[in-house]
């Protein structure tokens, strides 16, 4: 199973642009949606396309970047960066999940956007510094900046107040409701089809 929900894939473009993934500069958001409508947005395209447009670069294939969104088995996007300390996973539906961990995979911060928009973070096992916190911002802010004006934005500070930061015991920070969510011009029904 290759096949991507648009969601999933503007959701993934998101964040993979974010970490300069070489896919999103050969398949745009509006692209994703043309996909879509043809019914052809799938890995394997992705990787065509990307493939097409680097066709005549003298780059070895292996130092060219990262080329497609990676499906797990369930149908979500994954990715983990080259540190090991950021994953994430998009379910088909838009939920997302973000993990900051220690060396060996411990979560310290686990970040949850909703497809409705909501958002909340998570202490880990681990305890957490503030390192943890920008990195978990960095990644969070362009998923919630997605959406409409008006969605409180997380800052690393925020996390250092609830008292995460050198191993805090607060627990989560509170659900926030947020309007619907708009991602590249999608509403969130647009994505149920």
């Amino acid at each position: 199973m290759n096949t991507l929900t648009e969601m999933a894939a503007m959701l993934a473009h998101i964040l993979a642009s974010t970490f300069g993934h070489e896919w999103t500069g050969a398949v745009s958001p509006q692209g994703i949606k043309s996909l879509a409508i043809m019914g052809h947005l799938s890995v394997a395209t992705i990787y065509e396309i990307v493939d097409a447009k680097a066709e005549g670069d003298k780059t070895p294939y292996w130092m060219r970047g990262i080329q497609a969104p990676t499906l797990s088995p369930e149908g979500d996007v994954v990715h983990t960066t080259g540190s090991g300390r950021l994953t994430w996973a998009i379910t088909p539906e838009g939920d997302t999940t973000l993990t900051i961990s220690r060396p060996g995979g411990i979560p310290c911060l686990v970040a949850h956007v909703s497809s409705w928009g909501d958002w909340r973070v998570e202490r880990g096992s681990a305890p957490s510094e503030m390192r943890h916190a920008e990195a978990l911002a960095f990644a969070l802010r362009p998923l919630i900046d997605a959406f409409p004006e008006g969605v409180r934005l997380p800052y690393a500070e925020e996390f250092e107040r609830a008292g995460w930061i050198h191993g805090g015991n607060a627990p989560m920070l509170p659900v926030l409701p947020f309007p619907r969510k708009q991602i590249g011009g999608m509403s969130w029904e647009m994505a149920q089809y």
